[in-house]
């Protein structure tokens, strides 16, 4: 009697196609040894077979027709955020699998405003599908504010330093009196002047003026009588002075 080996074909597929590719079809005599192997495609990597084996490429030794499926997983990606924490952050997943929808938002800090990305985009939040390691750059920059300066009465002074300028900046404002009156304090109770203030948003500084104090110096011969009246005032007071003579 004369006998044969069998042919057995070993066969290989893929959980999902679009995720990878395998060997193919082999056939071979019973109880030979056959290499069986897995690619993935771009975004993908080799996981396991369904029989939990982890080898990639596999020899697997023929005993019967089988099919060994090829499972694939996404590949994870990460994201770099670049800023200047100073003057905001950017927000959002620093990882995630191939092809997952991404979004990553710019904040902005107190005193700053979202410009654009790195790369020209100004859109925020922003969008996009993650295919690979990835850098975005968040650029901010100080927001404008507008400083002013009034008097709380024209007709005691002027004042000066009304301007439009950066977050932070430094700006000198003043107060001049006019004739009769003197610079008191500022709205805050500050009581420099000229001063310097910091910039941090819309704001109006007051100044506050006072009369002058001026005073009255009485001459006369007190064998003969002497003048009656106030010694001091303010500056536009009615003073009355009487001379009273002596007997």
């Amino acid at each position: 009697a004369e006998f044969a080996i069998n042919n057995y074909t070993i066969s290989t597929q893929c959980n999902y196609t679009e995720r990878g590719t395998t060997s193919g079809d082999i056939t071979a005599a019973y109880l030979d040894y056959v290499t069986i192997s897995a690619t993935a495609n771009y975004g993908y990597h080799f996981s396991h077979w369904d029989d939990y084996n982890y080898d990639n490429p596999r020899q697997v030794q023929v005993t019967e027709n089988k099919t060994y499926t090829a499972y694939f997983d996404k590949n994870t990606y990460y994201i770099t955020k670049n800023y200047d924490s100073k003057q905001g952050y950017v927000d959002g997943y620093s990882s995630g699998e191939y092809l997952d929808n991404i979004i990553l938002t710019a904040e902005p800090n107190y005193g700053y405003h979202f410009v654009r990305w790195a790369d020209g985009n100004t859109d925020n939040p922003r969008h996009f599908l993650l295919t690979q390691d990835t850098t975005f750059s968040a650029e901010f920059a100080p927001n404008n504010y507008t400083l002013s300066v009034q008097s709380d009465n024209s007709e005691r002074g002027t004042t000066s330093g009304d301007v439009t300028t950066t977050y932070l900046d430094y700006v000198t404002i003043s107060a001049t009196a006019n004739y009769g009156y003197h610079f008191s304090h500022w709205d805050d109770y500050n009581y420099d002047n000229p001063r310097q203030v910091q910039v941090t948003e819309d704001k109006t500084y007051t100044a506050y003026f006072d009369k002058n104090t001026y005073y009255i110096t009485k001459n006369y011969d007190s064998n003969q009588g002497y003048v009656n009246g106030y010694s001091s005032g303010e500056y536009l007071d009615n003073i009355t002075l009487t001379a009273e003579a002596n007997y």
